[in-house]
């Protein structure tokens, strides 16, 4: 009898201790929504043979994501092309092409990169294209909007990867940052939007891709 007193004293010692040490550990709390279906916005309905000028001429298309589900909308997605003449003998030239993401609360924001235009000598805030398991964390670079896409005929320009790729963001909520993903894919003139997550736990890294 005392030696199963004493077994099982030692037992309860070490399960307290273990489960002390397991309270305090932080855990990830994955919000993860999959968009279904996919969601793509475009700016062009489609272009005429043989010239490629996109119809219509000018024309804006956006989603707004609501990414903490807390009932506002928390980021905006746009591509846009317009007319502005440049020259008569190249008409694609006429036509300028924009796409990106801005934050529309100012203390959140996405993850960058500096571009260097070095033909103009300007530098461009654009997207961080991210790949599955890409560490999002205090580490990148973050600013409140991004360019995804700008054609322009004169003048700095860009044009990011096509494919899927991933958009890193950060939301400052009660004083604490949450880091999340967006999975996006651009095709043509086409931005399709098909999940997203956030790491409701403060302060804590996400990787690009992960749901739990």
């Amino acid at each position: 009898m005392k030696i199963i007193l004493k077994i099982s004293f030692s037992f309860c010692i070490v399960f307290s201790f273990l489960s002390c040490r397991k309270s305090h550990l932080e855990v990830d709390d994955i919000y993860y929504y999959n968009i279904i279906p996919d969601t793509t916005i475009t700016s062009v309905s489609s272009y005429y043979p043989f010239s490629g000028i996109p119809n219509p001429n000018d024309s804006t298309a956006s989603i707004q994501i609501d990414l903490d589900n807390d009932g506002i909308n928390d980021i905006t997605l746009s591509v846009s092309h317009y007319y502005q003449w440049q020259s008569a003998s190249n008409p694609l030239s006429n036509y300028f092409y924009q796409s990106g993401l801005n934050m529309i609360n100012s203390i959140d924001s996405i993850a960058t990169l500096n571009y260097y235009d070095t033909q103009f000598g300007v530098n461009l805030t654009v997207l961080n294209f991210l790949h599955i398991n890409d560490a999002i964390n205090s580490n990148l670079r973050y600013h409140t909007s991004a360019t995804i896409k700008s054609i322009v005929f004169w003048g700095p320009s860009y044009n990011g990867p096509y494919g899927d790729s991933y958009v890193g963001f950060k939301i400052k909520r009660n004083g604490n940052y949450h880091y999340g993903w967006i999975l996006i894919s651009r095709s043509g003139s086409n931005l399709t939007i098909k999940e997203f997550a956030l790491n409701r736990t403060p302060n804590r890294k996400i990787l690009a891709g992960q749901t739990q």
